[in-house]
């Protein structure tokens, strides 16, 4: 099987390019087209199928919700109300979770939907304790787990994990990462999620990043039992990069584990392009 790439940018342009990777070589194929070049979007896989959310094109902001599968043309199945970058996205009972964001405004977003691939219907489902972007998203059993993420202020990174239950609509945190941590790139593996690389500050080992304080980390494990203790870390490799940038979602939180390390990846990748995000099937 293989993993997916969408879109990103080339650090000059946002890209509209769909990339199959094989996980055994490194090598690329191109499969498809995003109906628009974008990065800074997040995509989450169901049934086969994936569903692209959000992004920026290098002018305007996105509030599209696009499906893509593989021998099929990329094209968009609902509209958010309001354009988001840098949500927080994944999988649960079949329906797609979109959490939190950053908004045109300037500001971030709480609100939590839910997008249901078999009517086409978004609805709203609740709200995160706070607003929140740049967090991640992964799912164990039927819960969505946000983890992570900072305010729409750089270098506020939050060290919350937030449950969202699609089924009965509940979200409540329900734990915290031994730090704070924004950007980071996590994945289900078993019955824990993996989270590997991230932005997080502390004032004994605080660097410059390119506009943004802190050192990039290395990784760990949530539990399955989320608030019990942590797994042991593994070995992933730290990422670093250039910070903020025109378009561009902080590179510093893409490490390179994701493609080679744990298949069921739906979030950053190893390659430069920035911003992207992968789906695999």
């Amino acid at each position: 099987s293989f993993a997916y790439e969408f879109g990103g940018g080339d650090g000059v342009r946002q890209l509209d390019q769909i990339l199959r990777v094989d996980p055994a070589t490194g090598g690329t194929v191109r499969v498809g087209t995003l109906p628009a070049p974008s990065s800074d979007h997040a995509a989450a896989a169901v049934a086969g199928e994936a569903y692209v959310v959000g992004g920026y094109t290098g002018s305007r902001w996105l509030n599209t919700i696009v499906v893509w599968s593989p021998g099929q043309m990329a094209h968009v199945v609902a509209r958010l109300p309001t354009p988001l970058r840098y949500a927080a996205v994944t999988a649960a009972k079949g329906k797609v979770i979109v959490a939190g964001g950053s908004l045109p405004s300037g500001t971030a977003s709480r609100v939590v939907y839910v997008f249901d691939p078999r009517t086409r219907a978004l609805s709203r489902l609740g709200n995160l304790p706070t607003a929140t972007t740049h967090a991640a998203a992964a799912t164990l059993g039927n819960r969505a787990l946000v983890i992570g993420g900072r305010s729409a202020e750089p270098n506020t990174p939050t060290g919350r994990i937030v449950a969202i239950d699609p089924g009965n609509g509940r979200i409540r945190v329900v734990g915290h990462l031994p730090h704070p941590l924004s950007d980071a790139a996590v994945t289900t593996l078993g019955r824990a999620i993996v989270v590997a690389g991230g932005a997080a500050p502390t004032p004994a080992d605080a660097r410059w990043r390119g506009g943004a304080w802190g050192p990039a980390l290395g990784g760990f494990a949530v539990g399955a039992l989320i608030g019990s203790a942590f797994a042991r870390p593994y070995y992933a490799y730290p990422s670093y990069g250039y910070g903020y940038s025109y378009g561009y979602a902080p590179t510093y939180a893409y490490g390179y584990p994701a493609y080679y390390s744990y298949p069921p990846y739906y979030g950053y990748g190893d390659r430069t392009y920035f911003g992207y995000y992968g789906a695999r099937y």
